[in-house]
């Protein structure tokens, strides 16, 4: 509720395994950005799955040799949307 309008991304590894988590403000739900698609992407790059609410999601990947890969794909999914 501090952010007016944002995306924000974490990714961390625990457990030898990569975790998601995905959070969009509601203005930019509104104007179609989704949480669950955006972490479902990003883990399927790293051999996971996930989902979750179009606000906030989470997901988990076990190679976490694919961090970069993920964060890249979380980006240019972005960009894609944002034109």
């Amino acid at each position: 509720s501090k952010i007016a309008s944002g995306i924000i991304a974490l990714a961390s590894q625990n457990n030898n395994a990569l975790v998601f988590l995905v959070m969009i403000t509601k203005d930019l739900v509104q104007k179609g950005y989704n949480a669950g698609n955006l972490v479902k992407g990003m883990a399927q790059i790293a051999g996971g799955n996930g989902g979750g609410r179009p606000d906030m999601a989470q997901a988990g990947a076990p190679d976490i040799s694919k961090l970069d890969d993920a964060i890249q794909t979380l980006y240019s999914t972005l960009n894609k949307q944002d034109k």
